[in-house]
């Protein structure tokens, strides 16, 4: 899933679909699974990437997570493609983006991910529950059917 929604947000966005769908890899990528389950098995919430911490979580099935990463990888590429020269660009730009993208994307952008979809997601779910009964309101609540 976090290949094709890179590859649709990087569509819309215009930037190259072959970078996103490598960032929406990363995602899934088995080492990075392996290292999640290892940890749940440990109890440990955080690895490292380049030497900066990351928050472990399975990230296979989020939304959220890759649409904050897509612009941001968007305005890196064109930051690159920039700065460096046409003859050298075919090489570097991709590799240079990546190099930059995944230690934020893993760092910085995807755990704000699952944060921001509670947040959005209790928010929801506040218009819809009775105060008094703590009971969801048909009616107001499309979620509870």
């Amino acid at each position: 899933m976090p290949i094709y929604l890179k590859y649709s947000a990087a569509q819309q966005l215009g930037c190259p679909k072959m970078l996103g769908m490598m960032m929406g890899g990363v995602l899934i990528a088995p080492d990075f699974v392996n290292i999640v389950t290892a940890a749940a098995e440990t109890g440990q919430t955080f690895t490292s990437v380049y030497g900066i911490p990351a928050m472990l979580n399975t990230y296979s099935s989020t939304v959220l997570p890759i649409l904050l990463c897509m612009p941001v990888l968007w305005q890196v590429e064109k930051f690159f493609k920039r700065v460096i020269p046409d003859m050298l660009s075919t090489a570097f730009v991709p590799f240079l983006t990546m190099f930059v993208m995944v230690p934020v994307g893993l760092c910085a952008l995807v755990p704000i991910g699952p944060v921001l979809g509670n947040a959005i997601g209790d928010f929801m779910f506040s218009f819809g529950n009775d105060e008094d009964t703590g009971v969801a309101d048909s009616g107001t609540c499309l979620l509870s059917s």
